[in-house]
């Protein structure tokens, strides 16, 4: 299969977009707290209002004349200031690779492509960010030479998600794989809404996310007993621990080591 890349027309951003709406659907599926669900206008005019100005390029990739893959690039300088020199920085904005044609070089291509452009232009770094979840991205940076030299941190205060995005990442969740947890989970949190309203004690927002939560392993297809772990885990890569806990601990009807499991 031959691959060309070179800078895109004009003609060839619908397909361009094409490829973007994959993309933020991984991030929706990552982050469903963060990412916005669907592939907005805004978002859709985003480089066709970008794509005639000085500093901005959009790169595609084409096998057999299809486009299989793009990047969105920005062509920066940072100035002087009490903290930094100043930089000239080839900043990738997006990147993205047709899922039928991803582990096929595509993306190689292009990361070769934007370092001929960025040396004949003079920038002696090509930069990029990227999102935790985005295991597979990573392995490819990584094989294809770019190095952390900077982080972004979180720390969750509440150890839990809002109600708003809880719903979310229930709704995200139940997408991924539909069945009649997703309606559960929902009983479950309004239950435990009320309840915690009827003592006057308990705080009933919190009863109501955990509720919704306590399943969300389920997302990714029936497992049985491991719905619980994949939860844990899912909610400790956000960064909610008390959510986490629940999503381990709520099959257990008693809290000791060797006792069955209650189905739920």
């Amino acid at each position: 299969m031959e691959i060309t890349v070179r800078f895109a027309r004009y003609s060839e951003l619908k397909e361009v977009n094409r490829i973007r709406r994959q993309v933020n659907e991984l991030h929706v599926e990552g982050r469903p707290d963060i990412f916005r669900p669907g592939f907005c206008e805004e978002m859709e005019n985003h480089i066709l209002n970008r794509f005639n100005e000085e500093n901005f390029r959009v790169i595609v990739a084409l096998c057999d004349d299809i486009i299989c893959g793009f990047a969105t690039i920005e062509y920066t300088k940072k100035p002087l200031s009490p903290y930094n020199l100043e930089r000239k920085i080839y900043q990738v904005e997006e990147f993205g690779v047709d899922k039928s044609y991803r582990r096929m070089g595509v993306a190689t291509a292009i990361v070769e492509f934007m370092k001929q452009d960025a040396s004949e232009k003079g920038f002696p770094r090509i930069e990029l960010d990227m999102w935790e979840f985005n295991e597979g991205a990573l392995e490819f940076y990584n094989a294809a030479g770019f190095v952390t030299y900077r982080r972004y941190m979180e720390l969750n205060v509440k150890g839990y998600p809002t109600r708003e995005n809880a719903e979310r990442i229930l709704e995200n969740g139940i997408n991924l794989n539909p069945g009649n947890w997703g309606n559960h989970s929902i009983v479950v949190a309004k239950c435990a809404e009320k309840i915690a309203k009827a003592t006057g004690e308990l705080d009933s927002e919190k009863a109501y996310v955990l509720g919704l939560m306590h399943d969300i392993g389920r997302q990714y297809g029936y497992s049985e007993f491991r719905h619980v772990y994949d939860g844990y885990m899912y909610m400790s890569q956000l960064g909610y621990t008390e959510a986490a806990k629940i999503c381990l601990t709520h099959s257990f009807s008693v809290k000791k080591y060797g006792c069955l499991y209650w189905r739920i």
